[in-house]
């Protein structure tokens, strides 16, 4: 019996530390938060010719996040990053495959076709290391 209940303990924990959310941070939409990983640049998928093929930063997390709202939720490792300060935005451009700790205004949905990934990052401020 003993054996069994072991058993029973080693399986439930097993699974729990393979389990996709096991260790995932959970966000609400419109919300800020910071963010760690690493920038990469990623194609744009934009039906136009004119976008399409693009460069567009993104962040690679560390650990992946979920993030939610009333239509549901949305499991990620990959954010795309845009910013309206100009100067911030082209730095992401020059530091490709640089580890970075972002603070973004607020995470939300994927909106119009110049966005590539399911979720946003309005980036506030960009810390390289």
């Amino acid at each position: 019996m003993l054996k069994m209940l072991v058993k029973y303990v080693m399986t439930l924990t097993t699974w729990f530390l393979l389990s996709n959310n096991a260790f995932a941070t959970t966000y609400p939409f419109e919300s800020s938060v910071v963010l760690h990983g690493k920038i990469m640049m990623i194609k744009s998928l934009h039906p136009s010719a004119q976008f399409s093929g693009g460069k567009q930063p993104a962040i690679v997390l560390n650990q992946r996040i979920i993030v939610e709202d009333s239509n549901g939720q949305i499991k990620t490792k990959l954010i795309q990053l845009i910013s309206s300060n100009h100067i911030l935005y082209s730095k992401l451009f020059k530091n490709n495959g640089k580890n970075i700790t972002v603070t973004c205004n607020k995470l939300f949905r994927a909106e119009t076709a110049h966005h590539t990934t399911k979720v946003i990052c309005n980036v506030n401020r960009v810390q390289y290391q």
